[in-house]
């Protein structure tokens, strides 16, 4: 069957999607499909609604009820940017999916019906942030609005997501920058300044961003030179002596490693000063108002003020999500909350942090989702 939107032909029978293009072989979309109690090969967390999923190595989307509402067409996709992942699902009503095979391989964009409202044009695309995405073309990053068109063109050689209404941006001479939603350069040089651990300024000087990611809480973790601290939306760069930024802001704090001590993670307040001191072997950042910590060799969870609320004894251990945790346990993953009480027993190889009532997990070594009871839902 020739597909009405591109021309292309070459379709397995019974095909209903155009592998090239998205587009419906068909004049309806085929009806969602009931996969409940289906085992995945691959899944991710639920986002509006709806969960990326694999089937017989290609990805589509499921909602809440178990249904297969956007059948699995797409490839498998995923990877860090700036800092920030990718993997996810649907963001301000659309989600990014690829087609076609490598050197043919296009980016565009599904909405929650799986209509393919941005086609496939691209030779990558992220997902939307504050109403724009990023996208390569012709081997340059720029930003498309949701009609597909572009409001920032494609002039740069990596392109980050908007937050707090900017973006981090590498130009094609290899500088980090910020920009604004009208694509114009806010950011570029940045002085910095440089603290002693209770907050005071001791010295500063000019530099250009050599590493650079999205803004949280009104500062946003960056690199000059071999100097890793925060720069703020005036372009002034903050780094305490002796202490290298390592997480990024979140409920008020971030996790910072020293210098000159090997695995020492503590915490700083937005002003530059070490609140929580660098006693730990490991850090993240903080959620649901506690931060996963590592001491002995065994992780735990301390509250902002630097209190063990929840000791240290697993293997491993994720942040907060809807007040649940997933923390390992002999090789084993399960469910903690901020009592450090274990409500979903360590039965899972692998398990996603809850989202919106929902978790994916890794049983017997397929992908399901479970509820907060730990009951198989889908």
């Amino acid at each position: 069957m020739k597909c009405p939107n591109c021309n292309e032909s070459t379709h397995a029978p019974g095909a209903v999607y155009c592998h090239m293009c998205g587009s419906p072989l068909q004049a309806t979309a085929p009806p969602s499909v009931g996969v409940r109690g289906a085992q995945f090969e691959f899944a991710e967390s639920f986002s509006e609604g709806l969960a990326k999923v694999e089937l017989g190595g290609k990805v589509g989307f499921i909602d809440k009820t178990g249904n297969l509402v956007i059948p699995p067409i797409f490839n498998l996709e995923g990877q860090y940017v700036f800092g920030l992942d990718t993997r996810m699902g649907f963001s301000e009503g659309l989600a990014a999916v690829s087609m076609g095979e490598y050197p043919n391989r296009m980016y565009g964009f599904v909405d929650h019906s799986g209509n393919m409202v941005i086609q496939p044009q691209f030779a990558c695309a992220w997902h939307f942030s504050e109403g724009l995405a990023p996208v390569l073309q012709d081997g340059k990053w720029g930003y498309v609005d949701k009609t597909g068109q572009f409001v920032i063109r494609p002039v740069f050689e990596k392109a980050g997501f908007f937050s707090e209404g900017l973006a981090p941006v590498k130009t094609m001479k290899g500088e980090y920058e910020y920009i604004n939603k009208s694509g114009l350069s806010v950011i570029s040089k940045t002085r910095i300044f440089l603290y002693d651990p209770d907050g005071d300024p001791i010295i500063f000087h000019h530099a250009t961003l050599s590493v650079a990611s999205a803004f949280h809480d009104g500062l946003a973790r960056a690199r000059c030179f071999h100097n890793a601290g925060f720069i703020d939306k005036t372009g002034r760069f903050r780094k305490i002596k002796g202490y290298q930024a390592y997480g990024d802001f979140s409920g008020g704090l971030a996790a910072i490693v020293c210098e000159n001590t090997v695995n020492r993670y503590g915490y700083i307040d937005p002003n530059m000063k070490v609140v929580i001191n660098p006693v730990y072997e490991g850090a993240g950042d903080f959620h649901d108002g506690l931060a996963v910590v590592k001491q002995g060799g065994k992780y735990g969870f301390v509250n902002g003020s630097g209190n063990v609320i929840i000791p240290f004894q697993f293997d491993g251990a994720s942040s907060f999500h809807e007040g649940l945790a997933a923390v390992k346990v002999n090789e084993k993953i399960g469910y903690v909350n901020g009592n450090g009480s274990v409500v979903i027993p360590p039965n899972f190889e692998s398990a996603r942090d809850f989202s919106e009532g929902l978790a994916a997990v890794k049983s017997n070594g397929a992908w399901r989702f479970i509820d907060k009871s730990g009951a198989f839902v889908i």
